[in-house]
């Protein structure tokens, strides 16, 4: 993964696909998604 934008200097934590800031998000992430709400509609 590569990108030409600046560092933005915070935590990262992944998990397969998903990349949040810590790992309790992680957690709620795979918690919504086992739910099947982890992709709210926004309308579009």
């Amino acid at each position: 993964m590569g990108g030409a934008g600046e560092p933005l200097q915070e935590p990262v934590a992944w998990n397969g696909p998903i990349v949040m800031n810590a790992q309790e998000q992680l957690r709620q992430a795979f918690g919504e998604l086992e739910k099947g709400t982890f992709v709210k509609n926004k309308g579009w």
